[in-house]
């Protein structure tokens, strides 16, 4: 059975105010603030995957 797929991504600071999730994109010459709260509720009802990953900085090994 063929299948369409509809999603959307961001990659940036999550925050949280006012009962509301945002994500706000730091790009290279601006920011931009996104309403994620808005854009899940285009999705009440369906059934969907939601994934969330953090970007860590770590140290490499130092030789002595």
């Amino acid at each position: 059975m063929a299948k369409q797929n509809s999603g959307f991504s961001y990659k940036g600071e999550i925050g949280y105010d006012d009962g509301r999730f945002y994500v706000t994109e730091i790009k290279k010459d601006s920011e931009e603030t996104y309403d994620l709260s808005a854009m899940l509720i285009n999705y009440v009802g369906r059934t969907i995957t939601i994934n969330g990953k953090e970007e860590l900085e770590i140290n490499p090994i130092e030789e002595s």
